[in-house]
């Protein structure tokens, strides 16, 4: 049964929440800050319905927690956080700019407490829009010949770990041959599933709305299939890769998978912990989503608007040397590799606590 906010709010161990209600836009805001230990919180926003105010307070703290991990386990100067807006319905045009701006306020409110960019549900014209109300927008310098370059650094990342699980699991990182699963085929899905298919792999790509998983296939030309979302999990292929919304591995969708590896960008894949260790019992390889997910944060956040386009994609492609590490640790110490990607993260943390 899901907690009420006040108790969602009193159990938390993170450093704040917000939470501010849109009136005459019907929507709420709930923005947390999980984490200030390494730095000021920064995190994505994201816009999307939810079932409840509740689920959307917990998604927030839940992501932002994860964005602790994320920054801690490259050791970036930033803290966790994350916001979230719910909106009651769907909104456009003036109405959007409108809840934009308010939200613009909320942030200069908090004064670089908290710095946000893209997200689910932001776009970059979204995230544009903000910047002319706000200054604590992130990861906007233009990047030559690429219109959405989070979405392409995330999924290069992405396809670095991935390849590393696949050496580990198979003995190549050779695509030829290999099955990708491709669950949400949004900007970030989109091009893991490009860059993929050009190093020649077959794919199966999934998405809510199947007119999308169409369009990207049909781009492809390739070998591509879309897979029905009620028979996602059931698919067979060699990766698995969520790049949707998070907490899709549970105990039902875990025992159902028929892959050999798990890799992909969305934040939070797990329910619970107890997945990790039941993807391992069934002999999957996960990479823990904090780990490999870093692309955009490797390629932007950290280098800053001077870099060369081929600098950043060298300092993105090493996300495969984090992946490797940390699965090379892992048959070591034979211990799960969430693991010994959570105790990097908080290692990093605990000393920079006590220095």
């Amino acid at each position: 049964m899901m907690r009420s906010l006040d108790r969602l709010i009193a159990d938390w161990a993170g450093v704040m929440t917000v939470v501010r209600y849109f009136k005459g836009i019907d929507a709420w805001l709930f923005l947390a800050v999980h984490d200030v230990t390494l730095g000021p919180a920064v995190g994505g926003t994201r816009i999307q319905r939810y079932d409840s105010s509740e689920e959307a307070l917990l998604d927030a703290m839940r992501l932002a927690e994860a964005m602790t991990r994320k920054w801690a386990i490259i050791s970036a100067p930033c803290g966790g956080g994350k916001a979230v807006i719910a909106p009651q319905r769907p909104l456009s045009g003036s109405e959007r700019h409108r809840l934009l701006e308010e939200y613009a306020c909320v942030l200069n409110a908090l004064g670089g407490a908290f710095r946000t960019g893209e997200d689910v549900g932001v776009s970059r014209k979204d995230a544009l829009h903000l910047s002319n109300h706000t200054p604590w927008i992130s990861g906007l310098f233009e990047v030559p010949g690429l219109d959405e370059p989070s979405a392409y650094y995330t999924a290069r990342g992405v396809l670095a770990g991935l390849r590393v699980a696949l050496r580990h699991e198979f003995g190549t990182d050779d695509l030829h041959g290999r099955t990708i699963l491709v669950q949400g085929v949004g900007k970030v899905g989109a091009w893991l599933a490009c860059l993929a298919a050009e190093r020649g792999a077959r794919l199966l790509v999934s998405d809510l709305d199947r007119k999308r998983a169409e369009k990207v296939a049909d781009g492809l030309r390739g070998q591509v299939s879309v897979v029905n979302p009620r028979h996602v999990y059931g698919a067979e292929c060699d990766v698995f890769a969520p790049c949707a919304l998070g907490r899709v591995l549970n105990q039902v969708t875990v025992a159902r998978l028929r892959c050999r590896v798990v890799a992909g960008a969305a934040n939070d894949q797990l329910a619970t912990e107890e997945d990790a260790v039941t993807l391992h019992g069934r002999g999957i390889l996960y990479v823990p989503d904090f780990a490999i997910n870093t692309g955009a944060i490797v390629g932007l956040d950290e280098l800053g608007p001077t870099v060369t386009p081929t600098d950043r994609e060298r300092a993105v492609d090493e996300i495969g040397d984090l992946v490797d590490s940390i699965l090379h640790e892992s048959r070591a110490r034979a211990e799960l590799p969430t693991t010994i990607a959570r105790e990097r993260a908080e290692r990093a943390l605990r000393h920079e606590r006590t220095t």
